[in-house]
């Protein structure tokens, strides 16, 4: 049974720096949006994408190669909660971002 990590080393670290990036510029366009117009659809956003840099920060680590011989099925779905859940986000905060007066 081999649960090796999908990313290690340089690549791990570059995925990190990318992901981190780009959650982060998001996340300070809905802040910018937030400060300029205020509303509680933009605060609602700003709630939901908040926490996606730090999910994917640590869950980059625990990320398993696909169909690797061997891994139970039980090991994918707990590699897959956090993206899922960070796509879910990200997805919610962006349909709350275009519900927001302007």
């Amino acid at each position: 049974m081999s649960t090796a990590p999908l990313l290690t080393g340089r690549r791990l670290a570059l995925a990190r720096a990318v992901s981190v990036a780009v959650l982060g510029v998001l996340t300070f366009g809905v802040l910018v949006a937030l400060v300029t117009y205020p509303s509680w659809q933009l605060a609602l956003a700003l709630v939901c994408l908040l926490p996606c840099p730090v999910i994917v920060w640590f869950s980059l680590p625990t990320w398993i190669p696909p169909f690797a011989p061997g891994v139970p099925a039980g090991a994918y779905v707990r590699s897959l909660v956090p993206p899922v859940m960070v796509l879910a986000l990200v997805t919610l905060g962006g349909w709350l971002l275009s519900a927001a007066p302007t």
